[in-house]
């Protein structure tokens, strides 16, 4: 009833923030009215590629990308960009970006990597840090 009050007053996003692995009820959340899932855990045996193969635009995605992988190899961390930033998965409807917050441990070098090698897989420029910034931060 709420989500349907919502819609109705305008609300087109209705997002629900879950870990764990939430498979069993993404055809309840779809019948309810929710169509945006984050963080999509894959630790938790989530998959945002599979899960958008089998339900389509129904669900938008943010997230997704294994958190776990900054703290593997150059390797571990470019196939699961390039599996998680294929071309199926760049037609709208999902905002990427790791599951959860940077693991500790992260070394600067593997999240350059990152950082940089999903810009380059998504076409867009290399970062490029501000001169003289207030504040230092990196991201897609």
């Amino acid at each position: 009833k709420v989500i349907s009050m919502l819609k109705e007053k305008g609300t087109s996003i209705v997002s629900v923030d879950s870990d764990g692995n939430i498979e069993p009820l993404l055809g309840e959340y779809m019948q309810s009215g929710i169509n945006e899932i984050y963080p999509m855990e894959p630790a938790a045996g989530m998959d945002m590629v599979k899960t958008k193969k089998k339900y389509g635009r129904a669900f938008a995605f943010k997230g997704g990308i294994d958190k776990m992988a900054l703290l593997k190899s150059k390797n571990d961390i470019l196939r699961e960009l390039e599996y998680k930033l294929g071309s199926d998965m760049r037609d709208g409807g999902t905002a990427f970006g790791l599951d959860h917050r940077i693991p500790n441990g992260v070394s600067i070098e593997n999240y350059r990597f990152y950082v940089n090698t999903a810009r380059e897989i998504l076409g867009l420029p290399p970062y490029q840090q501000a001169k003289n910034p207030s504040w230092k931060r990196m991201a897609l």
